[in-house]
């Protein structure tokens, strides 16, 4: 049986001080009572933000088939594979303009 991982992405620029923040804390601290042994992962994307998608980035994904030799690249892979690995995806994001901020749609992208 394999534990149960636990990805929490934070957005805010204001992290700890972010009602996004304080409601991730708190749905993260239940799921852990309810899951002993599980592990976390905290991805906090405003103080490393992924690049943006741009013509180089494109032009590598055509270029090499193996991703994890590009150095373009190797941050995607490790984003994808920190997905891929959760069972839980606690994403903590404010709203910015009526939208989600620019962090989160690059780590979507």
């Amino acid at each position: 049986m394999t534990s149960s991982k636990f990805l929490r992405i934070d957005c805010s620029p204001t992290h700890g001080r972010a009602a996004s923040s304080s409601f991730a804390d708190e749905l993260l601290s239940q799921l852990q009572a309810q899951t002993p042994g599980a592990t976390t992962l905290v991805r906090n994307l405003a103080a490393e933000p992924p690049g943006f998608v741009d013509v180089a980035f494109v032009k590598d994904m055509k270029l090499h088939p193996t991703a994890a030799t590009v150095r373009s690249l190797q941050t995607s892979e490790r984003l994808i594979e920190e997905l891929t690995d959760a069972s839980v995806v606690i994403i903590a994001t404010p709203m910015h303009n009526y939208t989600v901020p620019a962090v989160l749609k690059a780590w979507i992208d």
